[in-house]
């Protein structure tokens, strides 16, 4: 199995063995290997010159995206008990933010690896290592000066980005990705609710429960629909501005994956590979 990340006509590839592969975009010739020997967590991300990898013992490791050689390396420490894999980073101009499974955010210069800032998104509580569970397995989402990030059993933020200043919290658990379509956040929460809130406010606009425990997937908006996957390989067509049912469908054999936006369409990803386009009009 392999990691995959894709940008400045480089392919990285984060391999099971530790290896770290650099691919040329065009000819698909290798370009470098960086044997960093530790398990890769998310996939790859590119940037303009570094390439950031996550390792499941707490590394964020920048690459020279050029020559492979390790520029940086920040080390945090991970909790004993933690929800499996990591949240890929982000990079935005000279910003890199990561998710932490501490429940933090942090921000980094992508060239040098210098801290910005460091943040709580949720405190830990509860009276056991399951109730303190706060992993920000949801990556952060950039618009631009506002970062929006999410944790396990805690909280959705919006922070600015320039000095981590909150510019509202509200109490929702996810771990999926998050779908920022212009003034609207929409969610899948921990026991498969599927909610949108103000992105200026963090007001809560709607909140759907009929998918509770149904294994549903992370939400992507087009047009006036909220569309979400279901572990039965169905996809559900929410009102986007009351989220109600709409329509549903039976688009793959198994578990729905996840969801891509491509203009008008929506590409279905399932657990065995399988992969659909569903195209439908606003109503």
């Amino acid at each position: 199995n392999a990691a995959v990340g894709v940008g400045e006509g480089t392919v990285v590839v984060g391999h099971d063995s530790g290896n770290v592969t650099a691919l040329d975009a065009q000819d698909g010739s290798i370009v470098w290997v960086n044997p960093i020997k530790r398990q890769i967590s998310s996939p790859p991300v590119v940037g303009r010159t570094k390439a950031v990898i996550r390792t499941s013992d707490g590394l964020i490791i920048g690459l020279d995206l050029n020559t492979g050689e390790t520029t940086w390396q920040i080390s945090k420490k991970v909790p004993g008990l933690t929800v499996q894999g990591d949240s890929p980073p982000v990079i935005y101009g000279n910003v890199m933010l990561a998710g932490l499974s501490s429940g933090k955010l942090i921000a980094n210069n992508v060239v040098s690896g210098r801290d910005y800032w460091e943040v709580e998104i949720s405190h830990p509580g509860g009276r056991n290592e399951i109730e303190r569970i706060s992993d920000a397995d949801a990556s952060p989402l950039v618009n631009g000066e506002t970062v929006y990030a999410a944790s396990y059993q805690g909280n959705i933020v919006a922070y600015r980005l320039e000095d981590a200043g909150i510019r509202w919290r509200t109490h929702f658990s996810t771990r999926l990705p998050m779908f920022l379509s212009e003034q609207e956040l929409f969610l899948t929460g921990q026991l498969g609710e599927v909610a949108a809130l103000n992105a200026d406010t963090g007001e809560m606009i709607w909140q759907q429960d009929i998918f509770r425990g149904h294994g549903v997937s992370a939400p992507v908006a087009v047009g006036n629909r909220v569309v979400i996957g279901d572990a039965s390989g169905r996809i559900h067509m929410l009102d986007r501005q009351t989220g109600m049912l709409v329509q549903t469908l039976k688009v793959v054999s198994d578990a729905v994956l996840g969801l891509i936006v491509n203009g008008e369409s929506t590409i279905v990803t399932s657990a065995e590979g399988d992969i659909s386009a569903i195209a439908f009009k606003d109503r």
